[in-house]
């Protein structure tokens, strides 16, 4: 057709086409209880082909294509739990968008998986990106409050003690949350850090 495509219209359109592949991969990465040394869950990790995750991750937001790509990733973690992983108890964790989570098309299917899979609500934890965290915090609360009733657990991923972070941290009563590791490095040189 001759149409001349920027380089963030061609990655759009190769991250459209991975998506609809369902073409990644999915590491688990052990989340340990320092005390015990044992693994309280299993992170599902994203990798693709090519590329860095992070940035793929990252175009998904900016381009508003988390819905597609937390849904994909979604039903590959519920397919890895209840298949392949169904014998155990083990408890797995999945990063999904805010934006994603707020989305009536996510909530009713992943509300036919919570039907469908009676043990998934104590198997598999929700890990908000706290990048997407800010944008409908009035939309934010009451789907989790909806999920939290339905026996899943939230955890906020990354997060950072920022004024506003706190304040959606107070409305959204996390069960877990992942400080970003840039605090928690510096929390023994600063008494301001540790307070935050």
């Amino acid at each position: 057709s001759g149409e001349k495509l920027t380089p963030n219209q061609i990655k759009i359109r190769e991250f459209k086409s991975i998506v609809e592949r369902v073409n990644f991969s999915q590491f688990f990465q052990p989340i340990i209880n320092l005390t015990t040394k044992e693994a309280l869950h299993y992170e599902m990790l994203t990798r693709f082909e090519s590329g860095d995750t992070l940035e793929w991750v990252n175009l998904a937001d900016d381009a508003g294509m988390a819905l597609d790509f937390d849904m994909a990733v979604c039903e590959r973690a519920v397919n890895y739990i209840t298949f392949k992983a169904g014998g155990t108890r083990t408890k797995f964790a999945m990063n999904i968008a805010a934006s994603s989570l707020i989305h009536e098309k996510f909530l009713e299917k992943f509300d036919r998986q919570l039907d469908k899979h009676i043990t998934l609500s104590e198997r598999l934890i929700l890990e908000i990106r706290e990048s997407s965290l800010i944008e409908h915090p009035e939309k934010l609360v009451p789907a989790v409050k909806k999920l939290r009733g339905r026996g899943v657990k939230i955890a906020l991923d990354d997060f950072h003690p920022s004024a506003a972070a706190q304040q959606y941290l107070e409305s959204i009563k996390a069960d877990f949350i992942r400080i970003d590791g840039r605090y928690t490095r510096r929390i023994t040189a600063s008494v301001r850090e540790a307070a935050l």
